[in-house]
């Protein structure tokens, strides 16, 4: 499954650091997704044909910068906010406890390693770690290269990746659904 345009958010929050920034935000400052304006989302392939898209309605998250200067991101989405574009049946499917067991398991958790800045203009490899059902995994991300001079408030900061949907304990529905799910971000930033 390739990964979508940019949906699911968990690492966007990387590439909204701004070259001028260090000197207008302080150390203990950290700018915070805007949850109004950016998006996250999920695929899945479906093994007969097609592709199941959703959106999470309810996301948070937030940029840290630490002592040498590098940026860590944390993203977390609300699984029970999730909407999918496809049958009814398959969004109780997802919801499930043989899936993203929303009700045990409510948040979604994105923490990225520390990244230099330039990430975000230009792009590359944002590696971390997603908690899913319980489970913490280490992923890697792609971030696309900006598409303007400030990345996250001028224009999304679009992030996309992977995942195995076995290695988070999703093993049900194989016969319908291939293992692969898909998160994509476009994310945009605000001050505190």
């Amino acid at each position: 499954m390739k990964p979508g345009p940019a949906g699911a958010g968990l690492a966007l929050v990387a590439g909204l650091w701004l070259p001028g920034w260090s000197l207008a935000i302080g150390p203990e400052d950290s700018p915070l997704i805007d949850a109004a304006a950016s998006r996250a989302g999920i695929e899945v392939d479906l093994r007969l044909g097609g592709r199941v898209r959703g959106d999470f309605q309810a996301m948070e998250g937030r940029i840290d910068r630490l002592e040498d200067e590098r940026l860590q991101v944390s993203v977390r989405l609300d699984a029970r906010s999730l909407v999918l574009d496809g049958p009814a049946w398959m969004g109780r499917s997802m919801r499930s406890p043989k899936f993203l067991d929303v009700e045990a398991h409510r948040w979604i958790h994105f923490r990225s390693e520390p990244f230099a800045p330039e990430l975000v203009r230009k792009g590359g490899t944002l590696a971390g770690t997603v908690e899913l059902r319980g489970v913490a995994r280490p992923v890697a991300f792609q971030v696309a290269p900006s598409a303007c001079e400030n990345p996250g408030y001028d224009c999304d900061i679009p992030v996309a990746g992977q995942v195995s949907r076995r290695d988070f304990g999703m093993e049900a529905y194989r016969v319908w659904l291939r293992d692969e799910v898909g998160f994509d971000f476009h994310v945009r930033l605000r001050q505190p």
